[in-house]
């Protein structure tokens, strides 16, 4: 498994490279020294469609580890176009642990998405999967605070007041 990983960084095509990354995503569970060649030979993607596609294959797996998660997360710093990283980052919300790791790259990658409509998006997801931390609520009116336009943030902060009514 970790030679299949590791060979892939080798096969040009983004898309092959992305299907034989799929195809051994499941094989992962339990192999903890297959899943950082497994994450670096993702990072070679060119792709952010592509790139996005391994990650997401990852977390409809099923709920990952904390380290999983974290690589997914550290992973998609690396995607450049918003919408793709928008994409991952809100299922990585669907099941976000409040890990001090995890938040700090979470919040850091968000942080890169210059569409205030991507960021509000990613920010929302994360609102509505479950009541969270005094320290990520601080983290999401911080983050929600860098957004420029007016619209997303009175948007996101509506949303916020109805999920955290009575806080």
């Amino acid at each position: 498994l970790v030679l299949i990983a590791s060979s892939t960084k080798n096969i040009s095509s983004d898309y092959e490279q992305a299907q034989l990354l799929i195809a051994v995503a499941p094989m992962l569970t339990g192999k903890e020294a297959a899943i950082q060649p497994f994450f670096d030979a993702v990072v070679t993607i060119k792709s952010d469609y592509e790139h996005s596609r391994v990650l997401s294959t990852l977390l409809k797996q099923g709920p990952p580890s904390r380290a999983v998660l974290v690589l997914i997360a550290s992973s998609t710093r690396n995607i450049s176009s918003d919408y793709e990283k928008a994409g991952v980052l809100k299922r990585v919300a669907a099941v976000y642990l409040d890990d001090p790791t995890l938040r700090e790259i979470f919040f850091q990658t968000v942080a890169s998405i210059g569409s205030d409509y991507e960021r509000r998006g990613v920010l929302t997801a994360l609102v509505k999967t479950k009541s969270q931390s005094e320290e990520v609520l601080r983290l999401l009116l911080d983050s929600a605070a860098g957004l420029s336009s007016d619209y997303e943030k009175a948007t996101f902060l509506i949303q916020v007041s109805n999920v955290y009514t009575g806080d």
